[in-house]
């Protein structure tokens, strides 16, 4: 792996690995990758984008957003028009998105789960993921396709940030788990 803090024996080196020579991220810097680092909201979408540019095999068209706290030109605005323009987020707030904001494990399910549509998966899996919440539907349905195992056995975590190395895992496990 070409990152320091990426030991090749991790649950997460293939991944990581995977994602940067996918194009989907890069380190915090040249050596390192930062895996429990927090993910921002700007952070989180534009990694998405460019997962769904990789799977696609171009980029996805960019929309037009209200968002006061997207400046043009930022690295996350392309991916930001592109995710409010086809439903994947619809900010923090009327006219916020909250690029700079943590993202929590609820909040990654979600994102992910309205990239496209999904088939609801049976409840009951996490015990911190009370069933008709906001995120049952979507934690659910990503422990039914092996996207995640939770953070214990019982146990998803939704409102504990998410770091670096869980998106691109999860995108990596959406993908097949390429090589």
């Amino acid at each position: 792996v070409a990152f320091c803090d990426v030991p090749a024996d991790t649950w997460f080196s293939t991944p990581v690995e995977w994602a940067k020579s996918a194009g989907i991220t890069t380190g915090v810097s040249d050596t390192e990758f930062d895996p429990t680092g927090t993910t921002t909201r700007g952070q989180v979408i534009t990694m998405i984008h460019r997962y769904l540019s990789w799977r696609d095999g171009e980029t996805p068209p960019s929309g037009s957003h209200d968002f006061i706290d997207v400046d043009p030109g930022t690295y996350y605005s392309e991916a930001v028009g592109w995710a409010a323009a086809s439903g994947v987020t619809e900010g923090i707030a009327p006219g916020l998105f909250g690029p700079e904001r943590g993202t929590s494990r609820a909040q990654l399910a979600t994102l992910l789960f309205r990239l496209e549509p999904r088939a609801l998966a049976p409840t009951g899996a996490f015990d911190d993921v009370p069933a008709g919440s906001w995120f049952d539907d979507p934690i659910h349905w990503m422990w039914r396709e092996g996207i995640t195992n939770g953070t214990s056995p019982r146990h998803f975590s939704p409102t504990a940030a998410s770091t670096r190395a869980e998106i691109v895992t999860f995108l990596w496990r959406m993908s097949g788990e390429p090589e």
